[in-house]
């Protein structure tokens, strides 16, 4: 929840292992799969929320009404009474508003488990081909050779530096 979104992976070098938590590394599936899972159980507790405001809030205007009809001598202005009605009429017609039907819709296009285990399947045999292709020595060698070629340059500028200061 106070993490910040995932975004494409960093420009480098392609042959470096990827960190657990970077999008595509070892870990990245767990993580979005937890993430999903805490977006649900946040639209639950809203959701509670929402209908304990509702029911708190409706049975203040009973209790209100309750009072006034006992003698309490207490009434609500008549502003303050019709802004409430225009909340809890603002408030039916946001739940008459809520598509049942489409959220059941949703969660039956959602992924089945066959569907994620396959998935997760496929993410590890393409995780085992990066590891193969990365354990090449081709690329090491060539790396190798390229940095033993620099460093013979660096000792040939070197000689040419002390003998110049060598001769006058």
């Amino acid at each position: 929840m106070g993490r910040e979104p995932l975004g494409p992976p960093p420009p480098g070098d392609p042959g470096r292992p990827l960190a657990p938590d970077e999008p595509g590394g070892p870990a990245w599936p767990e993580r979005v799969e937890e993430q999903i899972r805490n977006l649900k159980q946040l639209a639950a507790v809203l959701g509670v929320l929402a209908l304990l405001a509702l029911g708190v809030a409706v049975w203040a205007l009973v209790a209100d009404d309750s009072e006034d009809d006992e003698g309490g001598g207490r009434t609500a202005p008549a502003g303050q009474v019709s802004r409430l009605d225009d909340r809890v009429d603002k408030l039916e017609r946001d739940v008459d508003d809520i598509d049942v039907a489409g959220l059941k819709d949703d969660l039956s296009d959602k992924a089945s488990k066959d569907e994620v285990s396959k998935l997760q399947q496929e993410t590890d045999d393409l995780r085992k081909a990066v590891d193969d292709a990365g354990s090449n020595d081709d690329a090491t060698q060539a790396v190798d050779e390229l940095s033993q070629r620099v460093d013979t340059l660096e000792q040939d500028v070197q000689d040419l530096q002390d003998q110049q200061q060598q001769s006058p």
